[in-house]
């Protein structure tokens, strides 16, 4: 009798958080922005299939560049245009974004990794026919990666000849790839998001990933702690 209790209230104290929490995003009126139909629970997560960026244009197309979705229990604001990204990130950044102030002592470092970039682009550009394609991609990303490392470490991540930049480029877009999408941020009340990452291997994935990004970051900052003195180049930092 006590198992068939403890089983009971296992399975029915989840379903009353659930329907409690509903309940109470269903009495708060807000004047959100027009959307597809939403279901209990899921909310819009039926409904994007496929590539995300495509589903969301469809969305767009028939509710307008300012939609409103619910993923799980997640609630989000959808920009399809430029005039209203403007208008939320530049106009009403302070409303919208609640983004930290850029230290102004790190201006240098963008503007200069900047510059260096175009002068690269400029470069390849130069040495390629004129309908050759140009990889913006890695070039963005080394550009990140650059502007990261001389505020982290004081070294610039393409100059750097200790790194496997091609290892680190893949690992970044792996990681990125794992963390931007997990059933615990779409369902974070009771384990529920957190049970199906587990079942489905995402939390396995997450912790291999994460594990040789922590692997990289040791190697660097032992790197960095070593006394300029030493003349011996370090071994190839590879993860």
């Amino acid at each position: 009798m006590s198992i068939l209790l403890f089983l009971f209230l296992l399975l029915f104290i989840p379903i009353l958080f659930t329907l409690f929490h509903i309940k109470k995003m269903n009495n708060m009126k807000y004047n959100l922005p027009p959307g597809p139909t939403k279901l209990p629970i899921i909310g819009n997560l039926h409904q994007l299939q496929g590539l995300l960026h495509r589903c969301l244009h469809d969305f767009s197309k028939k509710h307008g560049p300012v939609l409103f979705l619910r993923q799980g229990f997640v609630q989000m604001v959808v920009l399809s245009s430029s005039e209203a990204a403007e208008e939320a990130l530049k106009t009403h950044d302070l409303e919208c974004c609640n983004r930290p102030m850029t230290n102004a002592l790190l201006k240098y470092i963008r503007e200069e990794e900047t510059d260096l970039m175009i002068k690269k682009l400029k470069e390849s550009a130069q040495k390629k026919s004129p309908k050759s394609p140009v990889d913006l991609t890695k070039t963005l990303f080394h550009l990140s990666a650059s502007i990261v490392f001389r505020v982290a470490f004081g070294q610039s991540f393409l100059e750097n000849k200790h790194i496997n930049k091609e290892e680190i480029e893949e690992l970044m877009y792996e990681a990125q790839r794992i963390n931007s999408y997990k059933f615990s941020d779409l369902f974070p009340i009771v384990g529920v998001g957190w049970f199906i990452d587990f079942v489905s291997g995402q939390h396995k994935r997450f912790h291999n990933v994460f594990s040789k990004v922590d692997t990289f970051l040791n190697l660097i900052v032992n790197d960095h702690h070593q006394p300029k003195s030493q003349t011996q180049d370090p071994p190839d930092i590879r993860v």
